[in-house]
């Protein structure tokens, strides 16, 4: 097939294993009913109007995938992230960053990546894996009740979702959120 990159990779049993603890994270992390990427995040000065929240997250949806993107076919598994036109690839021994036709290379040596967890106010559906773990309302009053004073002042879940964080000194700065926090 033309513009196919064909990437066969042949791993040796000593570094199998460094490779599926590398891997298997990201690769958990596509079986998730929903993938987000956190585009922009701010904090919050009046809590009232946010639910309680701290910080005020714009997320959009995020296509996870165990297939390799275009143009790589890959012979292991791999973990894929479509972020609107950019795309994260996780390779056996590096990452790809694909945008249109540019595709950037990190050796995992060159970036930092950090799981955690975090608690976020839903006001969409709440994914099936998701773990609620409190509820709020739209409008807060001081004492942490409904304010009265809106009429559509509906009750809002607190869920519980993963979190991975990757950073380089060359400008990685993406977080991705999922639903599955236990993963």
């Amino acid at each position: 097939m033309l513009g196919v990159i064909e990437l066969d990779y042949d791993i040796d049993n000593d570094q199998l294993t460094t490779v599926e603890n590398r891997l298997q994270p990201l690769i958990n992390i596509t079986k998730s009913k929903k993938v987000w990427r956190i585009v922009e995040a701010s904090k919050v000065i009046d809590k009232k109007y946010t639910g309680g929240a701290t910080a005020s997250v714009k997320r959009t949806p995020c296509k996870a995938s165990t297939k390799a993107t275009f143009p790589f076919r890959v012979n292991h598994d791999v973990a894929s992230f479509k972020l609107g036109k950019e795309t994260l690839l996780f390779l056996p021994d590096m990452l790809f960053i694909i945008k249109g036709n540019k595709i950037g290379a990190l050796s995992y040596a060159d970036f930092d990546i950090s799981f955690g967890t975090t608690r976020f106010v839903e006001s969409e559906a709440v994914p099936k894996d998701a773990t609620v773990v409190g509820h709020t309302w739209k409008y807060v009053n001081k004492s942490g009740g409904p304010d009265k004073r809106f009429k559509d002042n509906k009750e809002l879940p607190i869920c519980l979702y993963g979190e991975v964080l990757l950073t380089s000194a060359s400008g990685l700065n993406t977080v991705i959120m999922y639903s599955n926090s236990s993963l």
